[in-house]
C-alpha cells in the first residue's frame, strides 16, 4: 500500500499535467505514492498521450464535466494510500515534500489537513489562504467606514489586510483553511467524501477544512516545504464562478439569516458606492479604478440577481445537496 495516494483532477490541462507528473517522477521517491487522475471529460487527447507515456498513473474517466469537487471525490474514493494528497495539474515539484508532510502528519495525529508554502513561477510566495468573504469584511469594504477609518486615522484591524497574511505564511501555523492547490488530508473513513458536491470549483477547499475543524481536528500550514502553483489558466468565467462558490460557502457555513444580512451589505455598499461614481462623475474626477470598480458592481448585481434564489431554493445548507451544483452558466 503506498503511503500516499495523489489525486488530481484534470480538464484540458495535458500540457500542465505532464510537466506535473513529469516533476513528481523526478523529484519524489517513487515507493511513496500513486498517482490517481480523475479526467472531466477532456477532448485534448490526455488520456492517451499520458497513460503511454505513465502507464503507472491510475486513470479514472468521466463522461462529462463535473468539476472539481465531484471528480476529486471519485479520485478519494479510488485511493488505497494512507493518506491523500488533493493535487492541483498545474503544479511543479521543486523538492521532495510527500515524505515530510507523512511524517508531519504521523507525529502529529490531531492534524487533519496539512498545506504547504505555495510558490508562483518565479519563486514568489503565492498566498494558501485568504480572508474569506464574510459580514465583517464586507462591512470593512463599505465607502462610508472607509471614509470614516482614514478620517479619524484609525488603523485597520489587519483582518483584510495583505500584509498580515503574508507574515502569517512565513510561520507554521494553525489555519482557517488550506487551498486545494496541494491539501494533504488523512485517509480515514471520515473523509472518504472530501469535498461538498454542491461546488463546481472554488471554495470548495474553504468548507471541507472547515468541516475538518468541525470533526476537532487541526488545519496547519507548514512553510518549510513548497511547491509552485502556476495558478491556472484565466477564463472568462473564472471570476463569476469565484463569486458565487464564495456566496454558497457562506450561505452553507453561516446559514440562511446570515446570508441573508450580507447580502443586504453587498446592497448598501454598491448604494454607497453608486453615490460616490455619481458624484466623481458629474466633477469630472473619474479614474480608471472608479471604471473597473464600476463594473465590477454590476456584475455582482447581476450574479445576486440570478443566483441569490438559486442558491437558497435549491441548495441545503448541510451536506452535499448530491445531485446538484452550483455552476456559473456564462449564456
Amino acid at each position: 500500500m503506498p503511503e500516499v495516494s495523489i489525486v488530481i483532477v484534470s480538464y484540458n490541462t495535458i500540457s500542465v499535467l505532464d510537466n506535473c507528473i513529469s516533476s513528481l517522477r523526478e523529484i519524489e521517491d517513487k515507493s511513496l505514492y500513486e498517482i490517481i487522475v480523475v479526467d472531466n471529460c477532456s477532448i485534448d487527447g490526455s488520456k492517451d498521450y499520458l497513460c503511454k507515456k505513465y502507464p503507472y498513473i491510475r486513470w479514472v474517466q468521466l463522461e462529462y464535466n463535473s468539476g472539481f469537487s465531484r471528480a476529486s471525490n471519485k479520485g478519494a474514493i479510488n485511493a488505497t494510500g494512507k493518506y491523500i494528497l488533493m493535487l492541483n495539474a498545474d503544479t511543479i515539484f521543486v523538492e521532495p515534500v510527500l515524505k515530510d508532510c507523512a511524517e508531519y502528519m504521523d507525529l502529529n495525529k490531531s492534524v487533519g489537513a496539512l498545506g504547504i508554502r505555495l510558490l508562483n513561477l518565479d519563486r514568489s510566495l503565492q498566498l494558501s489562504y485568504y480572508n474569506h468573504p464574510c459580514i465583517k469584511e464586507a462591512i470593512k469594504n463599505n465607502s462610508l467606514y472607509i471614509f470614516i477609518t482614514k478620517h479619524f486615522k484609525k488603523a485597520s484591524s489587519g483582518f483584510s489586510k495583505i500584509e498580515n497574511l503574508i507574515e502569517k505564511h512565513k510561520t507554521k501555523h494553525d489555519a482557517p483553511w488550506l487551498s486545494g492547490a496541494f491539501l494533504f488530508i488523512r485517509n480515514v473513513d471520515n473523509y472518504r467524501v472530501l469535498f461538498d458536491e454542491d461546488f463546481f470549483m472554488y471554495s470548495e477547499d474553504y468548507v471541507l477544512c472547515k468541516t475538518i475543524r468541525e470533526k476537532s481536528y487541526r488545519v496547519v500550514y507548514n512553510p518549510e516545504n513548497s511547491i509552485i502553483h502556476i495558478g491556472g489558466n484565466v477564463e472568462k468565467t473564472r471570476t463569476e464562478q469565484i463569486i458565487i462558490s464564495s456566496w454558497l460557502a457562506i450561505y452553507k457555513i453561516n446559514g440562511l439569516f446570515y446570508f441573508i444580512i450580507y447580502v443586504v451589505i453587498l446592497l448598501i455598499n454598491d448604494a454607497f458606492d453608486e453615490t460616490l461614481y455619481i458624484k466623481q462623475r458629474i466633477f469630472k474626477k473619474l479614474n480608471e479604478q472608479d471604471i473597473k470598480s464600476k463594473l465590477m458592481r454590476r456584475k455582482i448585481l447581476f450574479l445576486l440577481k440570478k443566483y441569490f434564489w438559486i442558491i437558497i431554493i435549491k441548495f441545503k445548507i448541510r451536506p452535499s445537496s448530491s445531485n446538484k451544483t452550483l455552476k456559473y452558466d456564462h449564456a
